[in-house]
């Protein structure tokens, strides 16, 4: 086996110097004592704009609706993504690519471009600017990160266990929910993550369907950042920042980050 050169060492070293140093200058601000952005002294560091973030109850109320559209989106794409990655796997039947790229077909529109088409859609229905339909535009956008995940799990599975289950008697839906669906549990997992983090992170197509009593989170800062930018961002981001990061250590924790999100044994 080849071993990596110096100069590999280098570009992996600068690559993740460029990845994490935006981060980092973004968490090192969000300590500044100052009433501007800025990089303060250590011995000026402050948690004053942290305090301030927990005490804006317009923040509060953003980051608890991006909490909520997320997890309800990312359970119904999961839900939507589950029966259809079982039968497009294990079964054939006519039209099953046209089904497969149809629900993946989001992937390839532009956020606005979905924006408006749903902003038109739900104005024609009666919901436009309501929280289910914002709910129900992000479970379509994100359904597609939660297909592909789901679905290469259910590829990788061996034929051979439904066809020794069958052998022995058990049903076609006794297998699905007695074998298939356990097996699939890191892969529902990281597909459930991943549309969450796909959900509370978008901004293009929120910002045509965001009911104005219910602003999420990203599209309240993305104002704030055109109309009055201060440290209170940069102390809104840490706490994303600081999030992401411990969710990611309690997932390594309890399943193991290579398990949840590509599925090694």
């Amino acid at each position: 086996m080849t071993k990596n050169g110096i100069f590999s060492y280098l570009f992996h070293v600068l690559f993740l110097f460029f990845m994490v140093m935006p981060l980092l200058a973004v968490v090192y601000m969000s300590f500044t004592s100052k009433g501007y952005l800025g990089f303060s002294p250590l011995d000026e560091l402050s948690l004053r704009w942290y305090y301030e973030v927990f005490n804006d109850d317009i923040y509060m109320d953003a980051f608890k609706t991006s909490i909520v559209l997320g997890f309800i989106s990312s359970t119904i794409a999961c839900l939507v993504a589950i029966p259809a990655c079982i039968g497009i796997a294990k079964y054939n039947f006519y039209g099953k690519n046209f089904v497969n790229s149809f629900l993946l077909s989001p992937l390839m529109i532009p956020h606005i471009v979905l924006g408006i088409a749903f902003l038109q859609f739900f104005t024609s229905v009666g919901i436009t600017k309501s929280f289910m339909g914002l709910m129900l535009a992000h479970a379509v956008m994100i359904s597609p990160y939660a297909m592909r995940l789901i679905l290469a799990v259910v590829y990788s599975l061996d034929r051979n266990i439904d066809n020794a289950a069958l052998s022995m008697g058990a049903s076609k839906l006794k297998i699905i929910f007695k074998i298939t669906l356990p097996l699939l549990v890191a892969g529902i997992a990281s597909g459930w993550l991943i549309s969450f983090i796909q959900s509370f992170d978008e901004v293009t197509m929120t910002i045509f369907l965001t009911p104005i009593d219910a602003t999420t989170l990203p599209v309240k800062m993305y104002n704030d950042i055109d109309e009055n930018l201060n440290p209170l961002i940069t102390a809104v981001s840490g706490i994303v920042i600081f999030g992401a990061f411990s969710l990611m250590i309690i997932i390594d924790r309890f399943f193991g980050l290579e398990k949840v999100l590509i599925g090694k044994k």
